[in-house]
């Protein structure tokens, strides 16, 4: 209320400058011009009573001093408003005029402060009673004056966000960084920090090479955002830094990346799967030794200033990214599912694997969880109090969490905390404990637009404003839809939603339409049809006692009450537009909004400014666009594609022995010598060696020699760039750059990859050879990027000893192998980074099964229970979603009569099954083993 009324009384001063002084000086004073004969009188006789000096010359010095103020003034006010918009950096004005600067961009913030209290006219479901989200977005987020402030960005990114890490400083000067906020200059930047207003330009090159949080660079000099980072050149105060390199390497060639950057991320991890109730055998124990390096441990993990992007190169945000690696981790489980010994999954091609890397590279999996988590929660404090569900009309999700923007002031229960004072923005913490997990999802037409110029994802609840108009050329129209069709089919929150296409492609592969997706190919076929859904609808909520679709949510109602969205292309003239419109405006509790390329009702409007950039209207909102061009889209439907084809056998077919039965069909015999001699790894493999030795079979780690002094400290990706060259040897600088920034620029990939590999080098240090060699030499073109053949691996040590044909491998090395695996492949390892990883891990899992169901086969057919049951977990444990290690299970029960555990690896089976994918039956051989089995155990006893 202060900040209100000191705006207010802003407003009026600057109102009586530059209106209430020239009226005053008419009314006194008339025209204070004098004609000539009264000017000729004035110069040629005394001024007797002061009538010339008073009528006349104190009048103009009046008007000359307010031409002074005020036309500098209203000259100033269109930049004022540019910052306030856009956060662009207003020119510095001449100093006699910096008064007027600054009585301008007061006028205009103290306006924005004014409209973000004001509720907007109720002209429409989504206009009702919204604040001006512009204005009301930067109240969100900056510092207020009563005793509750927001701690997140605003929509308009009024608060810092994250800094850019110390570390991709050039090295040849001294730089401390500073976090731009609202009302910052390079102008007043430099004259504080540097001591001169005219030194900007030293911090403008020093910065350029930075990637903002939004993913952009800094670029013009008038044109700096809040919560982008500079560089102060010059002694200062350094924030942390890494530890000092020794012996720096020269700087790696810079090579442009693949023309192909498309996009991609990385479905959840699968964890490790446990045997509930059986007696497992543990492989090997973990390394315990202070040389042990575990993955993403290093120093300056967080601040890889590219690692944390939020939407690909293409324009995917990070939300859509996580729901599309949702349905390829699930199309990936029931390829797995179905592979059988000896066969491969299919892989795509480089150019959806590139797009895999850089949706896992933007996934925000995490921020999506919040989300639903929070909504969930308000539908179980609405249903548990009986409170009206409150209207939402926009989320703010940053890396602090979502921000919650209703359309009227709400009292909501901890862990949200009000984020305004008049009760309308509320926050929700990140990770929040789910105390709502059977909650229905009381918002699932939740759509996400865009990103602000913070960097922070915007969504809005397409239910409460009922109709979305998109305005802007035909391509981008189109590439904005998709987009908007990709986010309502696999977001999480959406599964109460029944989406409907007209006049658009069909395009979608069957993977990503979820069984939510209808397409109708003209607004004549749509209009009857949606008339009847929505009288359905109508007549469903009056028999029921329900006044809406949120109520009868809520109440947890036996039926489904889906949000109807319609996404028109084309085809709506205005004939159509009045009928849809009409029959939205008549159906308001049914729960039904349209998102078209035609005005409809008074709801919102996202206005296509060019290929990046879009407007929301009337919140006033810039966006950075979320879209999905007609390419990316078809290498998507590639990377489904491959995921939903059937498996394949290896380029080296080996024999597929048949399963053992209780019924005596058993494995192969055991074949003779092994084919390799290999020298079996301890448990402390690599400990106290020569060499380092890399744990990837597991929790990834990495095992380095007692160097004999202390060892500088480790690179935050430096163990992943290990395990990446050890696996991809000679990589090239464009391999790398896509493995680790798919997203990033190719120049500022190349910063990261001379520091990255700098750093890990000086880490790894260099063998205790004369000459000693480094374990990661220098990059030479004709090599590329490698490693040193002295480190090895437990997944190298494993294949050596399987060999290339794992039926003639001895069964002592293949029970070598198979000790060496301590869990599933690359466990422990942030989702986030290492997005090259997920095809090695689907290999590594069907090599390790394929060793383990072999070393079963033979342990059965030679009765060695021990071994058998030993065999049948690590496969289990490496690849749970597979039946054979299940089957290979309940045969090794079986064939020591234990009937319980026999029983509770079938149960646990089918809760796996349901966990997998709900009503999942066992696979026929599954379930042909579970009924022969309690047949022989029962005649058997």
């Amino acid at each position: 209320m202060r900040r209100i009324i000191a705006s207010t009384a802003s407003v009026l001063a600057v109102a009586a400058l530059v209106v209430g002084a020239p009226a005053i000086l008419v009314v006194l004073a008339g025209n204070p011009f004098p004609s000539w004969d009264r000017l000729t009188e004035a110069l040629s006789s005394p001024d007797y009573g002061g009538r010339f000096f008073l009528g006349t010359v104190l009048p103009l010095v009046g008007w000359v001093a307010w031409a002074f103020f005020t036309l500098p003034f209203l000259a100033a006010i269109p930049d004022a408003v540019r910052h306030v918009r856009h956060g662009a950096t207003a020119r510095r004005a001449p100093a006699v005029f910096r008064v007027q600067q600054a009585a301008a961009a007061a006028l205009v913030s103290a306006v924005v402060v004014l409209l973000g209290a004001v509720s907007a006219p109720a002209s429409s479901a989504g206009a009702a009673s919204a604040p001006a989200v512009a204005a009301a977005t930067d109240a969100v987020a900056a510092p207020s004056t009563s005793s509750r402030s927001l701690s997140t960005p605003s929509m308009t990114g009024s608060v810092a966000v994250a800094a850019v890490s110390a570390g991709q400083r050039p090295s040849s000067l001294e730089f401390h960084q500073r976090v731009i906020v609202s009302g910052d200059t390079l102008w007043d930047i430099a004259a504080e920090e540097l001591g001169a207003g005219q030194r900007y330009p030293e911090i403008f090159d020093a910065s350029t090479r930075i990637v903002q949080p939004d993913g952009r660079r800094l670029a013009d000099p008038d044109l700096i955002l809040p919560g982008w980072t500079v560089h102060i050149p010059g002694p200062g105060a350094p924030t942390e830094r890494t530890a000092p390199v020794q012996n720096p390497a020269p700087a790696e060639p810079t090579v442009p990346l693949p023309a192909d950057e498309t996009i991609e991320p990385f479905p959840a991890e699968l964890d490790e799967q446990s045997l509930l109730g059986v007696d497992r055998a543990d492989p090997t124990a973990e390394p315990t030794q202070d040389s042990a390096y575990v993955a993403d441990s290093g120093t300056d993990l967080e601040g890889d200033e590219l690692a944390g992007v939020v939407r690909t190169a293409g324009g995917i945000s990070g939300v859509l990214a996580a729901g599309l690696l949702a349905v390829l981790a699930a199309l990936r489980l029931h390829q797995r599912h179905r592979r059988r010994a000896g066969q491969r999954l299919q892989l795509p091609d480089e150019q959806a694997s590139h797009l895999e890397r850089q949706l896992r590279d933007a996934g925000d999996d995490a921020g999506s969880a919040d989300v639903d988590r929070a909504v969930r929660a308000i539908a179980a404090w609405a249903s548990r109090t009986g409170t009206p569900l409150p209207g939402l009309y926009a989320v703010r999700l940053a890396a602090a969490g979502p921000a919650f923007f209703f359309a009227d002031p709400v009292q909501l229960p901890a862990p949200f905390e009000p984020a305004s004072d008049d009760d309308l923005v509320w926050t929700y913490p990140p990770n929040a404990e789910d105390h709502a997990r059977a909650a229905v999802n009381p918002y699932p037409s939740l759509l996400l637009l865009g990103q602000d110029p913070a960097g922070a994802h915007i969504l809005i609840d397409l239910e409460h404003w009922r109709a979305l108009h998109v305005h802007g050329g035909t391509s981008l129209i189109e590439a904005v839809l998709t987009a908007m069709t990709l986010e309502l089919a696999t977001t999480p929150w959406a599964d109460d939603l029944h989406l409907t296409v007209v006049g658009g492609h069909s395009g979608l592969a069957d993977a990503l339409d979820a069984g939510r997706i209808r397409y109708i190919d003209t607004i004549e076929t749509l209009l009857p049809m949606l008339r009847a859904e929505l009288s359905d609808i109508g007549q469903a909520l009056e028999r029921a006692g329900y006044a809406s679709v949120t109520q009868a949510r809520l109440d947890e109602s036996p039926e489904t009450w889906p949000t109807q969205i319609v996404i028109v292309h084309s085809g709506l003239d205005d004939q159509h537009a009045h009928t849809l419109a009409d029959l939205i405006a008549h159906s308001r509790n049914a729960g039904i909004a349209v998102i078209a390329t035609h005005p409809l009702l008074e709801g919102a409007r996202l206005r296509l400014r060019d290929e990046e950039h879009a407007s929301l209207d009337p919140v006033g909102l810039d966006l950075c666009l979320q879209q999905v061009s007609a390419e990316v889209l078809t290498v998507l439907n590639r990377l489904m594609d491959a995921a939903t084809a059937p498996s394949l056998r290896p380029d080296v077919t080996a024999a597929v022995t048949s399963l053992p039965s209780p019924s005596g069909h058993d494995h192969a015999a055991e074949p003779g010598a092994p084919a390799t001699e290999v020298t079996v790894p301890s448990q402390e493999a690599g400990i106290g060696t020569a060499a380092p030795y890399l744990r990837l079979l597991g929790p990834v780690s990495l095992d380095l020699p007692d160097a004999g002094t202390p060892r500088q400290a480790a690179p935050g990706r430096g163990v992943e760039l290990v395990a990446y060259l050890h696996l991809h040897p000679h990589a090239s600088t464009g391999q790398f750059a896509s493995a680790f920034w798919p997203n990033a620029a190719p120049q500022a990939a190349s910063m990261s990859m001379r520091k990255l590999t700098n750093h890990t080098r000086n880490w790894l240090g260099a063998t205790d050879t004369d000459p000693p060699r480094s374990y990661l030499p220098r990059y030479e073109p004709a090599e590329g990027y490698r490693l040193d053949l002295g480190i090895r691996s437990d997944w190298s040590d494993f294949q050596d000893l399987v060999g290339t044909d794992l039926t003639v491998a001895g069964s002592d090395d293949l029970l070598a192998a198979l000790r060496l695996v301590r869990g599933q492949p690359f466990t422990g390892i942030k989702q986030r980074f290492w997005a090259w990883c997920h095809l090695d891990m689907e290999e590594m899992i069907a090599r390790i099964s394929d060793v383990a169901d072999e070393l079963f086969g033979r342990a059965y057919a030679a009765r060695d229970h021990a071994r058998a049951q030993f065999a049948a977990t690590v496969g289990n444990v490496v690849d749970p979603v597979n039946e054979i290690a299940w089957r290979n299970l309940m045969l090794s029960a079986l064939a020591k009569g234990d009937v319980d555990r026999f029983e509770r690896i079938v149960a646990d089976l089918e809760r796996y099954l349901d966990s997998f994918d709900e009503g999942y039956e066992p696979e026929p051989e599954t379930q042909a083993l579970i009924d022969e089995g309690r047949r022989e155990l029962v005649a058997d006893p």
